[in-house]
């Protein structure tokens, strides 16, 4: 009977040996799961953070990367101030009786280029290049656009288009969209950032 007490003991220890080594990798198991889990975790946090400091570098973007009204308003100021402050106006409307319509023409140009010197080469800010049609930089264009406005404004509170024909009124706009197009690009970069 000893030897079978003896056994019975050996057999025990056996199994309960077997229990702890089974409770044991059920433990290691786990730990591995809960390893894995955390680092997938651990790296979800990662790309959380990322995208946190993307859309905070997105959102502290500089003005200068997109177009609003407060750039139209300040085009339209300092292209107001560049053709009036010096009466730039009168003078473009008696220097326009002698342009051709070629000249005119260049002088458009000209102005259009002289902005987006101005504007995109200068320096003075980063300026992000938005396009319309994939080729006209929108920024320069909007620009561009308030300042001849502004300019037929001027000519037209002043009395110079009452009785002049829209090939007058062609050149007389062309002749003072220098001063105009100078004077909205600079008003366009003076402000924050």
């Amino acid at each position: 009977m000893a030897k079978k007490k003896v056994s019975k003991k050996k057999t025990s220890k056996k199994d309960s040996l077997k229990k702890v080594e089974n409770k044991l990798n059920k433990i290691l198991k786990y730990e591995k799961a809960q390893s894995k889990s955390d680092k997938k975790q651990s790296r979800q946090e990662k790309d959380v953070e990322e995208d946190i400091e993307k859309i905070k570098k997105d959102l502290e973007g500089s003005p200068l990367r997109k177009i609003t009204t407060k750039d139209f308003g300040k085009a339209l100021i300092g292209a107001f101030i560049g053709v009036v402050s010096h009466f730039a106006f009168l003078e473009g409307a008696h220097l326009s009786e002698n342009l051709s319509v070629t000249r005119a023409t260049a002088l458009l140009v000209t102005a259009y280029i002289l902005g987006m010197i101005f504007i995109y080469a200068a320096g003075f800010k980063k300026v992000k290049q938005i396009r319309i049609l994939s080729f006209i930089p929108a920024r320069i264009t909007v620009i561009y656009v308030v300042s001849l406005a502004v300019v037929y404004f001027v000519l037209f509170i002043f009395g110079l288009t009452e009785h002049a024909t829209s090939i007058e009124i062609y050149k007389q706009v062309a002749a003072v969209s220098i001063p105009a197009i100078i004077g909205a690009s600079a008003a366009d970069l003076i402000g924050e950032r």
